[in-house]
């Protein structure tokens, strides 16, 4: 059995982009987020960066190995599913409007 700890520091990162994420303001976009991580965490993440982390469901506790079927991991989660499908939803809906 595996147990994967997660890092505090970018547990409040994770935590922060979750919450803050909201494409309808220039402030909080990818690109907004970006900027406020590293005036607030002192951390450089690129756009794509956090929509990797944003798009990354082992928050919500799914683990995944290689080409192996993702499956319950044993871990902690901090991101509830709610927050996790809205998130993705909202993304969804960002890119649509780009491509639309």
């Amino acid at each position: 059995e595996t147990v994967v700890k997660v890092n505090e520091e970018m547990k409040t990162v994770v935590e922060f982009l979750f919450k803050n994420y909201d494409p309808s303001n220039r402030f909080t976009t990818l690109r907004g987020l970006e900027t406020k991580v590293m005036e607030e965490f002192n951390i450089k993440l690129s756009p794509q960066g956090i929509r990797n982390i944003l798009i990354n469901d082992f928050y919500i506790g799914t683990l995944s190995y290689g080409n192996r079927p993702k499956r319950k991991g044993i871990h902690e989660t901090f991101i509830t599913k709610h927050r996790f499908t809205r998130t993705q939803n909202k993304l969804k809906n960002s890119r649509n409007r780009l491509t639309s």
